[in-house]
């Protein structure tokens, strides 16, 4: 016994000089390596790496779930098998087929839920291969499923899979099902000739995504599918215009495009005005050019197939009226008062006077729509006068220029102002007063000058082209009423040479009244007429007086200009000595 236990000791002696050398030669190694961190196990680095090493990468998380798609798709292969070999009947394969496809959308929530996006992505791509696709094949060419009952289902079908990827944020399979939805509506209206029940589907689908866009921040996705309703009910519209109308009639009623057609315009904008009044956001350039295009589609296709005879303009012009009010109401009472959104009163003052232009003019004609053209300028021209917004002024100036070429002010003028006779008293008629009076009224109230977007001297542009229309209106009134005292010929034409000192009688008064006149603050845009009135006067002087006068109106007509020359310019410097009129 004492020989063994000797013997453990020497050998745990030799062991200790052993580690004792190994411990020496290490400690010189790291003496020499001093300067040089030495990463041991158990460091945060080390252990940051091993877990970086052992999470699985995007490309080996993608590969199995790209198996796993493809599996899935298999499955509804083998669906599709079995129905064509007759196990099932073509019904109960389909209402399997699509059951599946729910399945893969309701497991796409499943995996979102559990934070595997990539998976729930898969899953909703799967269950979109398989839905839409099938529904188009099961209308076209199984025809298991009627136009109707396939619209229904794919509501649903795309409801379901679009509430998944709105509970979950998954963007990428709202904008699968989005796109994948928009085909196939598209090519079941080509192909099943049902093109107003999938254009209506179609613009629903618009106005989902629109507001996807509005709540969830996906505003790329409701403006795509916008541009592509715009441009099927663009399209159709074309067609009802430019095709075979017997032709076109079985496909597509005149009334059932007027709906669809009116449909985009109310749906948009009722969408842009209740996401203006319930939140605090400025109407953007996509509201805008959206606005613009529903606007022209909707109303200008609607008034073009209207004006075939095949349809009323009742509807369009109803409901034109209505959003007309409805973007007033907006912009006054919310937009003004409220947010105090100068980008949201514009846009909803100018569409709603785009909406009473086309209202006007699809529900009235003639005298009638004169008469409503001046009263809404009267009534527009106030308010922008008593409540200084120069937008309304604008939009005063816009109805009233209306007024005028609606009641034939332009070609009357004209004609007495330049023509080579001049026109009966018979254009003078109760809508010219009327527009006459409107213009009056307009020039009278002050505009207000001091807008960021439409201020200064810029604002003042839509007065002075309401009183170029009231000088050139008044003008083309006195030269017609004085021609019925000039001498005419045999043939009842009237003399040239007493034409043309009559027609620089009124120019010369029209200039000389505008400079005296322009000393008032609220006509100081009259001085901008002034001298272009003056030089139309010279020309006139050149290409008509010298042409035909005789040496007695000549006399008359230079006597009349000179003094018009002498007089004009001094009354309006002096209107800009006392301040009426900006320097």
């Amino acid at each position: 016994m004492n020989q063994d236990v000797q013997g453990l000791e020497r050998r745990i002696r030799q062991l200790s000089q052993r580690l004792s050398v190994i411990e020496e030669r290490v400690a010189g190694l790291e003496s020499a390596t001093s300067d040089k961190p030495i990463m041991r196990y158990g460091d945060p680095e080390d252990s940051a790496a091993d877990a970086l090493l052992e999470q699985p990468s995007r490309t080996t998380e993608m590969i199995p779930l790209i198996g796993r798609t493809l599996l899935v798709l298999a499955g509804a292969f083998v669906l599709r098998a079995i129905t064509e070999a007759g196990t099932l009947n073509q019904v109960a394969g389909t209402s399997l087929g699509i059951l599946y496809a729910v399945a893969w959308f309701i497991l796409a929530d499943r995996a979102a839920g559990k934070g595997r996006n990539m998976a729930a992505a898969f899953y909703g791509l799967a269950g979109a291969i398989i839905a839409f696709p099938l529904l188009a094949e099961s209308t076209i060419k199984f025809d298991v499923l009627s136009p109707r009952s396939t619209a229904v289902i794919l509501a649903v079908v795309a409801g379901i899979a679009l509430v998944v990827a709105w509970r979950r944020n998954l963007v990428w399979m709202a904008w699968v099902v989005a796109l994948g939805s928009t085909a196939t509506l598209m090519v079941l209206a080509v192909a099943t000739k049902a093109l107003f029940l999938f254009i209506a589907c179609l613009l629903l689908l618009g106005v989902v995504t629109l507001w996807f866009g509005y709540v969830k921040g996906w505003r790329s996705l409701g403006w795509t599918i916008a541009v592509i309703v715009d441009g099927a009910v663009l399209m159709l519209g074309i067609i009802m215009l430019a095709g075979d109308t017997e032709k076109v009639t079985q496909l597509l009623s005149p009334f059932a495009m007027v709906i669809l057609q009116l449909g985009l315009v109310v749906a948009y904008f009722g969408s842009f005005a209740v996401h203006t009044l319930t939140s605090d956001e400025d109407v953007g350039v996509p509201e805008m050019l959206q606005g613009t295009a529903a606007i022209l589609i909707s109303l200008g296709g609607a008034h073009a197939i209207a004006l075939r005879g095949v349809v009323s303009e009742l509807l369009p012009g109803l409901v034109s009226l209505v959003m007309a009010a409805g973007c007033y109401s907006v912009s006054f009472v919310f937009m003004d008062r409220k947010l105090r959104k100068r980008g949201n009163f514009i846009f909803y003052t100018t569409a709603g006077l785009a909406f009473t232009l086309a209202a006007l003019v699809a529900l009235l004609d003639g005298g009638p729509l004169v008469y409503a053209l001046a009263a809404v300028a009267m009534g527009i021209s106030w308010l922008g006068g008593t409540k200084e917004r120069a937008t309304l002024s604008l939009h005063g100036a816009v109805y009233t220029l209306a007024a005028a070429a609606a009641a034939g002010l332009f070609a009357g003028t004209a004609s007495a102002l330049i023509g080579q006779s001049v026109p009966g008293t018979n254009w003078i008629n109760s809508s010219i007063l009327v527009v006459m009076v409107a213009a009056a009224f307009y020039c009278w109230f002050p505009v207000a000058t001091h807008g960021r977007t439409w201020g200064g001297a810029t604002s003042r542009i839509p007065k002075f082209l309401v009183l170029a229309t009231f000088a050139i209106g008044m003008g083309g009134i006195a030269i017609t009423l004085g021609a019925t005292f000039l001498p005419r010929g045999d043939d009842g034409v009237l003399d040239p040479a007493a034409l043309a000192p009559l027609r620089t009688l009124i120019l010369t008064v029209a200039a000389i009244h505008l400079a005296w006149v322009c000393r008032f603050p609220r006509l100081k845009e009259a001085a901008w007429l002034v001298y272009p009135v003056l030089i139309a006067g010279g020309l006139k002087l050149l290409l008509e007086d010298i042409r035909s006068g005789k040496p007695m109106t000549l006399v008359a007509s230079f006597a009349l200009f000179g003094g018009a020359l002498i007089l004009a310019p001094r009354l309006v410097r002096r209107s800009k000595q006392t301040g009426s009129v900006d320097a």
